[in-house]
């Protein structure tokens, strides 16, 4: 019965140590995607008027500012979700 429990012993062993070299190891490499930031668009048609002390600009330049906003908050939403 001792020699049968040296018998287990030895293969178990011999087992674990071949298992361990056999294996191929794994290297986790954690993949953050590429990001386009958006560039902000360009002052067209923007006014000061020195006499009210205030800034106009034309309808589109302020949309394409919000979609730039937009677009930026997407990124920072995409880059949050891989920092976790």
């Amino acid at each position: 019965m001792k020699c049968m429990v040296m018998i287990l012993a030895v293969t178990v062993s011999m087992i674990l140590l071949a298992s361990c070299k056999s294996s191929p190891e794994y290297i986790v490499v954690y993949d953050f995607p590429v990001l386009e930031f958006p560039a902000f668009p360009k002052p067209v048609g923007i006014e000061y008027d020195d006499e009210h002390d205030r800034v106009s600009m034309p309808l589109e330049y302020w949309l394409s500012i919000v979609d730039y906003k937009i677009d930026m908050d997407a990124v920072k939403k995409i880059y949050e979700e891989y920092k976790k």
